[in-house]
C-alpha cells in the first residue's frame, strides 16, 4: 500500500493545480512569419519566383518588426532566390543586409564574396574579404 501513496499524492497535486489563467495573445506578426515559411519551403521546391514574391512581400513596414534572425534569414532566402532568378545586383543587396546583422555568418560572408566577384565590384569584394579575415580570428 505504501508504493501507492506517492502515486496518489501527485495525482491529487495534478488535479488541484490551477489551469493557466489567459492563454497567450494572438501574434501581431503571424502573417509575416507565415510567408517567410511559405518563401522558404518554395525555394526549397525550387520556386525561386514564388520564394521572391512572398519575400519582397515580407518586406513591409512591419519587416523591422521581426527579429533580427527573421530578417537575417529572410534576406538570406531573398539572396539566393534572386541570384537563381539571374538578379544578380538584387542578390547582393539582399546578402549585404544580412550580412549586416548579428547573426552573419561566414556562409553569408562567401555568397556576398561571390556574388561581388561576379558582379566585377572589387571594392565590395575587397571589402568582404575583410570581414571574412576578421570574422575568421573571433
Amino acid at each position: 500500500m505504501r508504493i501507492c501513496l506517492p502515486a496518489l499524492a501527485l495525482l491529487c497535486a495534478c488535479a488541484t493545480a490551477k489551469p493557466a489563467s489567459q492563454p497567450l495573445p494572438p501574434d501581431p506578426l503571424a502573417a509575416e512569419r507565415q510567408a517567410l515559411r511559405d518563401a522558404h519551403f518554395a525555394i526549397a521546391r525550387q520556386d525561386y519566383a514564388g520564394a521572391s514574391r512572398l519575400l519582397i512581400a515580407s518586406e513591409g513596414p512591419r519587416f523591422e518588426r521581426l527579429s533580427t534572425a527573421e530578417q537575417h534569414d529572410a534576406l538570406f532566402d531573398a539572396a539566393f532566390a534572386t541570384k537563381e532568378l539571374g538578379k544578380g545586383r538584387e542578390s547582393l543587396e539582399y546578402i549585404f543586409r544580412a550580412c549586416q546583422l548579428p547573426e552573419r555568418t561566414l556562409e553569408d560572408l562567401d555568397f556576398r564574396l561571390e556574388l561581388a566577384l561576379d558582379l566585377n565590384e572589387t571594392d565590395n569584394a575587397v571589402d568582404t574579404l575583410t570581414a571574412i579575415a576578421r570574422q575568421g580570428t573571433v
